[in-house]
């Protein structure tokens, strides 16, 4: 949850600051606001864009119709960009999502469940990532030195452990790797099977 608010947050700062420097070059005012409603618009996904764009287009329209233009060809192209590059780029590096996966929930959440799947597009890539990561990724990568130590009766390398006084080693390696430091004798071990 924290690296999604971190995301968005990195995301609002990037709208908001674009959003309020472009009115301000066109001439909306207060643009220092719009970009502060740009920034917490970002925390609510799909709907902020438009509940911060009535307010900018409003006034845009009271100062004339070629602001109005400019002001609605700015929110459209600060927001397109937002949705189409910032979002898989930052909220894919914050959140461990590659974009192109982003994009996909996107799309598929959206045309099986409309408008509240866009909503659930990011939450679910992040679930399905860390189910993938957790249940498929992480028993793949055994701990070879936790099992070693667990199998040997006193807390040494499998090859001292049979017989305390006199170690039973395969080969000569063996012995000489008996005789040193564990994490040596698990590299070993771990590299020979």
């Amino acid at each position: 949850m924290t690296a999604w608010a971190r995301g968005v947050a990195i995301n609002g700062i990037i709208t908001g600051l674009s959003i309020g420097v472009s009115l301000w070059l066109i001439g909306v005012q207060p643009a220092l606001i719009f970009g502060v409603f740009a920034f917490l618009g970002e925390f609510l996904p799909t709907i902020g864009a438009f509940l911060v764009s009535i307010p900018i287009l409003l006034v845009a329209l009271s100062m004339g119709a070629t602001k109005f233009w400019l002001a609605l060809l700015v929110i459209v192209i600060v927001y397109q960009v937002e949705l189409n590059v910032l979002v898989p780029g930052v909220l894919g590096k914050e959140m461990r999502l590659h974009p192109v996966n982003i994009l996909f929930f996107t799309l598929a959440t959206a045309t099986m469940f409309g408008l509240l799947g866009v909503f659930l597009a990011v939450p679910a890539a992040a679930l399905v990532q860390i189910v993938i990561d957790e249940f498929y990724l992480q028993p793949r990568k055994p701990d070879y030195t936790a099992l070693d130590t667990r199998a040997s009766p006193f807390g040494l390398p499998v090859c001292v452990a049979r017989v305390p006084a006199a170690p039973l080693c395969e080969t000569p390696m063996e012995q000489r790797l008996a005789q040193t430091p564990y994490s040596a004798f698990a590299e070993f071990q771990k590299n020979r099977y």
